[in-house]
């Protein structure tokens, strides 16, 4: 079953509780699924995403901005700004969103960082991207950790207000 997150920090909380979760309404989708979004099952290359970019640059933009302004959201640990940069009614637990998201907010030294954004998907009202993405961080058992991923992003441009926001989620872990 796909494991999706629902919040960028599910790097961190994975660690911390050693288990997998999904908060959205897509998680019954499997790997080979035509709505998968995973990196490894759909990855283009580097010429074939540029030129899915280059077709819509204003929304590329817009994107591209969405997800500085979602990571500063996390790295600033302004919790109901990040909790607003997903679409609500796409959100299957509200609760422990909030409950999880406190909790990566509040591990010591968290800093998340964006080395690479891949559009996959794109038209004038959704994306799916892919990054890859370190998060730094001190579990609760004083251990510094660095977790590398790649984190698949489904964005909706939202029809009441025009602001893109998050979907869902799907990450791959590149360490252990």
């Amino acid at each position: 079953m796909r494991k999706l997150t629902g919040i960028v920090f599910a790097a961190a909380v994975m660690c911390l509780t050693g288990t997998a979760w999904a908060v959205d309404k897509d998680d019954d989708l499997k790997p080979d699924d035509s709505e998968h979004i995973g990196y490894d099952a759909s990855a283009l290359s580097p010429d074939q995403a540029s030129e899915v970019e280059s077709r819509f640059p204003e929304e590329s933009k817009a994107v591209r901005e969405a997800l500085a302004r979602h990571i500063a959201h996390a790295n600033g640990r302004q919790l109901e700004a990040y909790l607003d940069d997903f679409l609500k009614e796409r959100i299957r637990y509200p609760e422990l969103e909030r409950s999880y998201a406190e909790r990566a907010m509040a591990l010591e030294g968290l800093e998340l960082t964006v080395k690479a954004v891949e559009f996959q998907k794109l038209t004038r009202t959704t994306a799916t991207i892919h990054t890859r993405q370190i998060s730094k961080y001190v579990d609760e058992k004083g251990v510094p950790r660095t977790d590398d991923v790649i984190i698949s992003y489904r964005w909706i441009k939202d029809a009441n207000d025009g602001v893109w926001r998050i979907s869902f989620t799907e990450r791959k872990r590149l360490t252990e």
